[in-house]
């Protein structure tokens, strides 16, 4: 497997610098040798992050999954958040027991844990909802929040820890990764924090105007732990970035704001509701709003090229869109009749298909690189992990690990096809 995933990740990335780069060395060996800034950003790993990319696109650099399982991880607590993938065939994701664990992919063996915070439980109330996932930056580093408050920053290898920044309140959001190693953090105190990724240094911060029409001012000039921050009301969607730096965010104020990532002024602002957004390589914003509608928004601009009403107007929580092959959107909502699942066409918003995926849970899709779409399901009694063609929405196989009440909304895809996905009975599964 450890050859497989190394023949792929060249592949994909290719020679840059006059040689080839083998997965993490060439910015771990500059992190060792105390290099410059501009070498800490996102890891380019088979999945370091939530939802897989800076811009959230929810697609994987492998496929070929067939629905085995080949190991099962137990921790000791509610499993609520997606897997982030190393480029090292370690496999981080933490667990309500407390405890951010590294696992080996090949094996599905603990190389070390560390703990994040007390032991506890979600609540009914917050059974949508998520934990941060892990972030690994290019050193190595890993990023998680926690709901006790602090962001922490471990090393990958040996579970250490480098250091914490405390917010204000629990986190539940995903780091984003900015292309200078800023991370981007939402926090339910209502603030977006920019932390340098790789000292926590305080470089500038943003807070919101309750007056006027973009309520956002900048002060400079400050010092401490904190890079900025950007004050709004309680905020629980991971935000994405796009390759010029621009940082996109939904607020629970019912409103997306673009964001320079460098200075955090805002470039504009959508005034609808809106979840999680993604980015495809053409600039456009994709994103679910509550009132069960789908917005595709120029990134450039702010300007709404269309919108889609697909989901349930009277519970339409959304999932992060996933952006696949062949012109596709595919983005889950959460509404009074269930968890549904739907397949748009990116220029225009059109329905190509739906499936009715499971009663009380949000369906959040992730595709593997030849367009297949994994997507988590309740059905006879059993969390299931299914395979849907991306073209037709045809199942093509479900896995059904474990024996428990459901499996986490998120999951992760390595470059050999491995399905990475988490449960509320505490277990990692690797699907294969």
């Amino acid at each position: 497997m450890k050859g497989f995933r190394f023949l792929a990740l060249l592949t994909a990335f290719g020679i840059a610098g006059g040689h080839l780069l083998r997965p993490g060395e060439a910015a771990r060996s500059r992190a060792h040798r105390g290099s410059s800034r501009a070498a800490i950003g996102l890891a380019r790993c088979p999945w370091p992050k939530f939802q897989g990319n800076a811009q959230n696109t929810g697609v994987g650099l492998g496929s070929g999954a067939t629905g085995r399982k080949k190991w099962v991880f137990r921790t000791g607590g509610v499993i609520r958040s997606a897997p982030a993938i190393g480029c090292d065939g370690t496999v981080y994701v933490w667990s309500f027991d407390g405890n951010l664990y590294a696992v080996s992919a090949d094996t599905g063996k603990e190389k070390w844990r560390a703990r994040i915070m007390a032991p506890s439980l979600p609540t009914a109330k917050r059974v949508i909802h998520r934990g941060s996932s892990p972030a690994i930056l290019s050193d190595g580093t890993v990023i998680v929040g926690s709901p006790d408050g602090n962001v922490y920053a471990f090393h990958g290898t040996t579970g250490r820890e480098r250091w914490r920044f405390r917010t204000g309140n629990r986190i539940e959001c995903s780091p984003a990764v900015g292309l200078d190693g800023t991370l981007y953090i939402p926090s339910r105190d209502g603030k977006l924090y920019a932390i340098d990724g790789l000292t926590g240094r305080e470089r500038w911060e943003a807070k919101e105007v309750r007056s006027g029409p973009e309520r956002w001012e900048v002060k400079r000039g400050l010092t401490g732990a904190e890079r900025w921050e950007a004050r709004q009301a309680a905020m629980q969607f991971s935000p994405a970035v796009s390759r010029d730096g621009t940082v996109y965010v939904g607020t629970n104020g019912f409103r997306m704001f673009a964001l320079d990532g460098r200075t955090g002024r805002i470039k504009w602002a959508f005034p609808e509701s809106t979840g999680t957004p993604a980015i495809d390589r053409g600039g456009t914003i994709y994103v679910g709003g509550f009132s069960g509608e789908v917005f595709a928004l120029d990134g450039a601009t702010g300007r709404l090229e269309w919108r889609s009403s697909v989901g349930d107007a009277r519970a339409g929580f959304p999932s992060p869109p996933a952006i696949g092959p062949r012109g596709m959107i595919c983005i889950g909502f959460f509404g009074s009749s269930g968890g549904k699942l739907y397949a748009l066409d990116a220029k225009t918003g059109s329905t190509r298909w739906s499936l009715q995926v499971a009663k009380d849970m949000l369906p959040t899709p992730v595709l593997s690189s030849d367009g297949t779409v994994y997507v988590p399901a309740f059905r006879g009694g059993a969390g299931k992990l299914l395979a849907l063609d991306g073209a037709t929405g045809a199942l093509e196989w479900e896995a059904a690990p474990g024996i428990g009440i459901g499996l986490a909304p998120y999951a992760a895809v390595d470059s050999d096809g491995t399905v990475y996905i988490g449960s509320w009975q505490g277990e990692l599964y690797a699907i294969r």
